[in-house]
């Protein structure tokens, strides 16, 4: 890998490292609000406010 490879790379990681931090923040909070509906059927809506 060159060096030129390496700071295109580094340009693309620092764009969407905030975006991909996110989705998984939600697609977690979704998934764990659905666990607690299923465990103690009562959806927690808080969580995704």
């Amino acid at each position: 890998m060159s060096v030129k490879d390496r700071k295109k790379r580094e340009k693309i990681l620092a764009k969407w490292t905030p975006f991909f931090i996110i989705t998984c923040t939600f697609i977690g909070a979704v998934l764990g609000s659905f666990l607690v509906y299923f465990i103690q059927d009562e959806f927690p809506y808080e969580v995704l406010t």
